[in-house]
């Protein structure tokens, strides 16, 4: 149970980090307005956006994607067939870090009878996962000993987010914290900050958001940061006996 002096703490944490990030995107912005080649840099966007976005449409599965790991190297979801994923989209420096013990903890669990765990650093939160992939990789060795793989750093929302994520948040929205969770006012002040439409919309909320598909890429469900590990034990069980009859 998480006391009311450590839910402040976080709250202060989450509330300091977002306005940090809010400053630096109004710096960046501001500067983007006096470039001079502002039409230019329009022009290029619209142009390799085709690139991306016809692979999201004509996706039929998690399998149609290829990303990479933290050291570079191209992976195509394929890889994983015939395995129950859990996509985690992840940050090193959040109060929701700790879930990472959890997660292995469950990976160790089902790994053996087929359950994969993806990890997928994210720094649009806060900036709470600062870094390289190769540190935040030192850090995962280091401080949790994670066994399950790391891909390379990515954005999750808006208009640089990996095609995986714009993919992801098309199959469902976000559906609402646990009210169960003391963490679940805390995001609820956080988000709702500068934006309060924000349960209106499907994109990533926050890290540790989570995406279950069964071995045959079926989709399973959503699973918002307030849905921990420990409350995923019984159901990723369930998929695993399901989808194996």
């Amino acid at each position: 149970m998480i006391n009311a002096g450590l839910i402040v703490i976080l709250a202060v944490t989450m509330l300091l980090s977002l306005c940090a990030c809010n400053k630096k995107e109004q710096a960046s912005s501001q500067e983007a307005e006096t470039k001079t080649d502002a039409l230019k840099v329009e022009s290029d966007t619209e142009s390799a956006k085709p690139q991306d976005e016809p692979a999201v449409r004509e996706a039929a599965s998690i399998y149609d994607f290829t990303v990479k790991s933290w050291d570079g190297e191209d992976i195509s979801l394929k890889n994983y067939q015939g395995k129950t994923v859990l996509i985690v989209n992840t940050a090193i420096a959040c109060g929701f870090t700790p879930q990472y013990e959890g997660l292995e903890a469950v990976y160790q669990k089902y790994h053996e009878k087929g359950l994969e765990i993806l990890d997928f650093p994210c720094n649009q939160f806060g900036a709470q996962a600062p870094g390289t992939d190769e540190e935040i990789h030192q850090f995962r060795a280091e401080q949790y000993k994670l066994s399950f793989p790391q891909f390379a750093k990515i954005d999750v929302n808006g208009e640089q987010a990996a095609p995986l994520y714009q993919y992801l948040v098309s199959l469902k929205g976000f559906a609402g914290f646990d009210p169960e969770s003391e963490l679940s006012p805390v995001l609820d002040k956080v988000l709702s900050k500068d934006h309060p439409d924000y349960k209106e919309t499907p994109d990533i909320k926050w890290n540790f958001t989570k995406f279950l598909f069964d071995k045959n890429g079926k989709f399973i469900d959503r699973y918002e940061p307030t849905t921990t590990p420990e409350m995923l034990d019984k159901i990723i069980e369930k998929v695993i006996s399901e989808s194996s009859r």
